[in-house]
């Protein structure tokens, strides 16, 4: 082999990234391409998570220029440029699909394949949670209260947090031996039977083979590139309903003392016939920054701030953010005018969304007094899957299909933009363990 075509070309940095690097050997020349920007993107332009995240870490929020315009009929929406990926503001419930929950069977030969794989994740990570505290029925459906199971580490920095994930890619670099690029790929091209990405400083690198792990927008960003005959991209979102609240300090103060002080307070879940059919985070404003309060409400943070928990008044608040198997929605980007929208057939509104009348109900008969409910702007619910592309007047196909019928198997996507479906419980655990299992698929 030449010394400068590399065996594989991983393109990404967050979970996908971390999961594919975990199967692949040192004896492989790898390259790994971040996605990380330097160009520092105004806090009050991005999502308030992130900006409250980067102000607190004393860091630029880690998001790339826009991918759609700002007078896009939807909201902007925005590729990852920081090592990590999202993973550095969301992600941090760690929980599996039960089996009669949507996994991804089309990736796995069985569900104990599937939770090899999960259980091989868990063991290098740290978590916490997971305890159930109270399980009970409402009108023939089972209810469960849990303290939820969340990523708090890796096992060489148990104690990063929302930084598990980037602790988790330099570990796997060192161990594999593969030269990291900080840069963005901005496009591949097939020169001479290898691979040429080309990245936005102005350098390329060739590749044998590229596994494409940039995350839903970054993997369909890096095709509309290289395939100019793309005009048209579809993702799926599951965006969770915002439901305000107040009344359940005493549902609180039933958690586990040790679990009191992380913002992820409570999980809910519906179970009807051993499947989830509803899942709902209760968040506890006492442990929330008031950069995170400001910059929901205001649009804006405060340096000086850094530091400063939300005011008592605020922390009477519990807000809820509810999944249900209609809160799904599509989105879809025309390349040409770089403009996003969304296309659901189900309307979002309250008092259509049975499961969240529902679940309403539940939470009122724990003690809540339910102030209003409002559904997440479309493509802001950051559960991203089902990446589906358009080229000329063609339909629309999987970028699994895609990238097969282009490219054969020297380019491979690994990221949740292959998951056709997902669950309504939180799916950043059932990616990388299909990560793992479709990097297996590209390496043996």
């Amino acid at each position: 082999m030449s010394a400068n075509v590399f065996d594989y070309v991983l393109i990404g940095s967050g979970p996908a990234a971390v999961s594919g690097l975990q199967i692949i050997n040192r004896d492989r020349a790898v390259a790994v391409i971040s996605g990380v920007n330097r160009i520092a993107v105004p806090r009050e332009s991005v999502h308030p998570k992130v900006q409250a995240v980067s102000v607190e870490s004393r860091e630029e929020p880690g998001v790339c220029v826009a991918y759609t315009r700002s007078e896009s009929p939807g909201k902007p929406l925005f590729s990852s440029a920081i090592a990590g990926g999202l993973a550095n503001y969301w992600g941090q419930q760690f929980v599996r699909y039960e089996e009669h929950d949507e996994w991804p069977r089309y990736v796995f030969e069985n569900f104990e394949a599937y939770e090899k794989e999960c259980a091989s994740i868990e063991r290098a990570f740290v978590r916490s949670g997971g305890d159930e505290i109270r399980r009970f029925e409402e009108a023939g459906d089972q209810y469960s209260i849990r303290a939820p199971q969340l990523l708090t580490g890796c096992t060489s920095h148990p104690r990063s947090g929302l930084m598990a994930m980037r602790h988790s890619l330099r570990d796997e670099i060192n161990r594999t031996g593969a030269r990291l690029f900080d840069d963005r790929a901005r496009s591949v091209t097939r020169k001479q039977g290898v691979w040429e990405i080309l990245l936005e400083s102005g350098q390329s690198i060739t590749g044998k083979k590229v596994i494409l792990a940039a995350g839903v927008i970054g993997t369909s960003e890096l095709i509309a590139n290289s395939f100019p005959d793309v005009a048209e991209i579809e993702f799926s979102d599951h965006s969770p309903w915002m439901l305000y609240t107040i009344g359940l300090g005493k549902l609180y103060r039933q958690r586990p003392a040790t679990l009191r002080n992380h913002f992820n307070a409570l999980t809910l879940e519906k179970t009807s016939n051993a499947a989830t059919q509803m899942f709902a985070s209760l968040y506890d404003m006492r442990q929330a920054d008031l950069n995170l309060l400001l910059a929901s409400t205001l649009g804006r943070t405060v340096s000086l701030l850094r530091g400063m928990r939300a005011p008592i008044g605020s922390q009477l608040l519990k807000p809820v953010q509810i999944w249900t198997p209609t809160s799904f929605d599509t989105i879809v980007v025309d390349l040409k005018k770089r403009e996003s929208r969304s296309v659901s057939s189900t309307p979002r509104e309250a008092g259509k969304d049975d499961v969240l009348a529902q679940t309403v109900s539940v939470l009122t008969t724990l003690g809540a007094k339910c102030l209003k409910a409002s559904p997440t702007s479309p493509g802001y619910g950051f559960h991203y899957h089902n990446l589906q592309i358009k080229a000329g007047g063609g339909k629309r196909d999987n970028v699994a299909e895609f990238l097969e019928n282009r490219c054969g198997d020297s380019i491979k996507c690994i990221d949740a933009s292959v998951l056709r479906h997902i669950g309504l419980r939180p799916h950043t655990l059932t990616s990388m363990a299909a990560a793992r299992a479709l990097t297996r698929t590209i390496v043996n």
